[in-house]
């Protein structure tokens, strides 16, 4: 994105409403999993990605543990 990466788009989000469910996409072998793990409970789904990883990550995005 050319303005803000994922991961600070998902902390404006969550000031906003904390509450909002997210899910993390990327194609980058080597994303910055530390960053992730800083906005609590956003699954992050590598690509490529096949259904079934795809829906497991929204039941995560939409019913967190």
């Amino acid at each position: 994105m050319p303005v803000v990466d994922g991961v600070e788009l998902v902390r404006r989000i969550r000031h906003v409403a904390p509450h909002f469910p997210v899910l993390f996409f990327s194609g980058y072998d080597e994303i910055d999993q530390a960053a992730v793990a800083d906005v609590a409970n956003v699954p992050l789904i590598p690509k490529p990605f096949s259904v079934h990883d795809l829906l497991t990550g929204l039941r995560q995005a939409v019913r967190p543990d």
